[in-house]
């Protein structure tokens, strides 16, 4: 397979200019939780691979005094659309150094517990760097941001190297609110691109015959999914089903192996995170016990959810675009112009060139469902109080990755080769990646005004 050719590498370089000018819009720790896993990315790059818990404190860890504050002064902006910094206080963030290794203490960054440290080694490898450079703590945050974004943007395009995708697929990740994520250092662009890999990873496996080094792969991306995003940890079942196609016992054993340490680390993480930040009786492994012998309690919180209609508008929205710490909304028309370009995009996604079978679209389409009852799941036992009449903390970019599995599940449903299909798809395609930057640049334009 030729991956670095000449136009891979010119769609790169392409992308990362229009990113780099894109996040100029973006003021640091804008993304919701940017301020703890920057921190989190800090810890592992100094060795603290796990948070610690003092008593009577959430869990965290020991993080440069110079970094607190860069974080905490632009924690000002977040969830306060009114606030804007002084210039004064800009050239102060801007100016904050590293402190020696005796000026450190404990900050609590509890959401990032949940996480296998391994996710965190791009952000933490761009930190240690800064350092090592004596670059500022501002600019080695920007250093940070452009490294993460350029390793998501590589990764996507190759896996698109691998698998074609669809239509509809590449409609999501136009999205502002995919955009905006990308250009943010936090986990949501690399664990999207991750998983785009290891959907055409599994998808290549339907039409060719790998080496084990592909499966290997397949196996350490989903184990790395998982345990960063829990409620993606269904996609594990392709390594099942990979090895029941291929008949391998290998295949088999490293499955079990995957899910035996991804179920490992949920437990452990869950059993030593201390994360007090919503009120709670119970633990989230109680909680989730009661809903395992009340099944029909689950039911009930879960229909009443579903049915809501303002929280599925607040999920529309959010998976669209509501940025910022869901403090930056757009314009109402252009969230139903949004939609109707992916309607129009579902549509056309079945009417492209068939590249899947039906084990293939049967198994993306059942974690992708799979997936979604996780994410109701997770939050029900981790972040709404018990006993529930609705799940709460769930944001619309939480179904990114499930959308991705359904897009990539029926594209191509129904075989048409059409030459003027394929370019009417690009030039629609064109224009709606103008319209998303459009939307995306005037409303962080409105919101921050460079900040």
């Amino acid at each position: 397979m030729k991956i670095l050719d000449s136009n891979f590498l010119l769609k790169y370089f392409i992308i990362i200019l229009l990113a780099v000018g894109g996040s100029y819009f973006i003021p640091p720790m804008q993304s919701p939780d940017e301020n703890q896993h920057f921190a989190k990315a800090y810890l592992v790059s100094h060795g603290d691979m796990l948070l610690t818990s003092p008593e009577g404190l959430m869990s965290g860890g020991h993080v440069d005094d110079g970094l607190r504050d860069f974080i905490q002064g632009h924690m000002q902006l977040s969830g306060r659309p009114e606030i804007k910094l002084t210039q004064e206080e800009k050239d102060r963030l801007k100016s904050l150094e590293w402190s020696d290794a005796k000026s450190r203490s404990f900050m609590q960054i509890p959401g990032t517990g949940f996480y296998l440290p391994l996710i965190y080694l791009p952000h933490a490898l761009a930190i240690k760097l800064g350092e090592m450079a004596q670059l500022s703590i501002h600019h080695t945050y920007y250093l940070t941001r452009i490294f993460v974004m350029a390793i998501s943007i590589a990764l996507t395009l190759f896996a698109f190297s691998i698998h074609r995708p669809g239509i509809l697929a590449l409609g999501i990740l136009m999205l502002p609110m995919s955009i905006f994520q990308l250009l943010s250092p936090t986990l949501d662009g690399l664990t999207t691109s991750l998983s785009l890999i290891a959907i055409s990873l599994f998808l290549s496996f339907q039409s060719k015959t790998h080496r084990h080094g592909a499966f290997y792969l397949l196996a350490f991306l989903l184990v790395l999914i998982a345990t960063t995003r829990i409620h993606l940890a269904p996609l594990l079942l392709l390594l099942f089903i990979i090895a029941f196609q291929q008949r391998n016992r290998k295949f088999l054993a490293l499955s079990l192996l995957s899910s035996g340490f991804t179920l490992f680390w949920i437990v452990f993480s869950i059993k030593t995170t201390v994360d007090n930040r919503i009120p709670r009786d119970i633990s989230s492994l109680e909680t989730l016990e009661y809903y395992l012998i009340h099944p029909m309690n689950f039911m009930e919180v879960l229909f009443s959810t579903v049915t809501n209609k303002d929280m599925m508008d607040f999920y529309l929205q959010s998976f669209i675009g509501k940025l910022g710490w869901l403090d930056t909304s757009l314009p109402l028309w252009q969230y139903a112009a949004f939609s109707a370009c992916l309607v129009l995009f579902v549509l056309l996604n079945i009417f492209a060139t068939a590249q899947n079978n039906s084990i293939a679209r049967s198994s993306l389409f059942g974690t992708a469902l799979l997936s979604v009852l996780a994410i109701f799941t997770a939050l029900l036992i981790s972040w709404t109080p018990h006993p529930a009449t609705i799940v709460h903390g769930i944001q619309g970019r939480y179904f990114i990755v499930p959308s991705l599995l359904l897009a990539y599940a029926f594209n191509g449903m129904i075989d048409v080769k059409s030459r003027t299909l394929s370019f009417a798809n690009q030039l629609l395609l064109s224009v709606f990646f103008a319209f998303s930057a459009y939307a995306l640049l005037s409303a962080l334009q409105s919101r921050y005004s460079i900040y």
